[in-house]
């Protein structure tokens, strides 16, 4: 969580992928930080997990996620969907 953090901050990238269980700062806390962060709150944040729990999806969205999803996803899908999010479909 604090790689990506730094990371992002660093490179502004389009999306900022993370997941649920990361060290020292989660995918929640690592949104949150983004999001609370003027240089980097405007970022699509995609958060992946292996849970199956309806709360995780809304504790990720709470957080300020722009998509939630589990780590079943195929490669093509994740893709697909990133872009979605990217351009704002």
């Amino acid at each position: 969580g604090e790689e990506a953090l730094r990371l992002a901050r660093q490179h502004l990238p389009a999306v900022v992928v993370v997941d649920v269980r990361m060290p020292k700062l989660d995918g929640y806390q690592t949104t949150r930080a983004l999001r609370a962060d003027p240089a980097t709150a405007g970022l699509k944040v995609v958060i992946l997990t292996a849970s199956v729990r309806d709360s995780e999806r809304r504790q990720a969205l709470a957080a300020g996620a722009d998509l939630y999803l589990r780590k079943s996803v195929r490669r093509g899908d994740l893709a697909r969907r990133i872009h979605e999010v990217v351009r704002g479909d």
